[in-house]
């Protein structure tokens, strides 16, 4: 081991201290224009030049749509289609769902995969649910007690947020 000397201000490298400062910010204040250093006094920020520039045009005006806004869909009116599994299979991926819950108990992860497996409000959803508490109950039937509880507290949650 080498022991290293404690120095009092913050070191650089040893290519930086072969620069004086006053050399190596020359460059900068000769290639400075008035118009710059003004900005930087009224604005007293690094960013001065580029908050000159004024507000930045939107997309519509940039493609010359100024008067046309309907070419850009807004959040509201873009929500993407799900594609949702058939019930059969709605009811084998509760049970996936399920298993993983009880290896890792993590309850939340459980209620929002069977939130977005199910789809509660689209079509079909009472189908895909009807598989998953079908398909989950069976399951569970063969398992043990604290198994058990766990699955009623996912389908107990389940219940409650709808």
């Amino acid at each position: 081991f080498v022991s290293v000397p404690a120095t009092k201000s913050v070191g650089r490298s040893a290519s930086m201290t072969a620069f004086a400062r006053s050399q190596s910010d020359v460059g900068y204040q000769k290639s400075s224009t008035r118009s710059s250093t003004i900005a930087r006094k009224n604005s007293q920020g690094k960013f001065a030049p580029l908050k000159e520039l004024g507000p930045r045009k939107s997309i519509a005006e940039k493609a010359g749509n100024d008067d046309n806004t309907e070419a850009i869909p807004k959040s509201d009116d873009f929500k993407p289609k799900v594609e949702y599994p058939s019930p059969h299979d709605c009811g084998e991926k509760a049970k996936n769902i399920l298993k993983e819950y009880f290896v890792g108990g993590d309850t939340d992860d459980a209620v929002l995969s069977m939130h977005e497996l199910i789809g509660i409000g689209t079509e079909g959803h009472d189908e895909r649910g009807s598989k998953v508490v079908e398909n989950s109950i069976l399951m569970v039937l063969e398992m043990k007690k604290e198994e058990v509880d766990k699955f009623l507290t996912v389908f107990v949650r389940l219940a409650k947020e709808k």
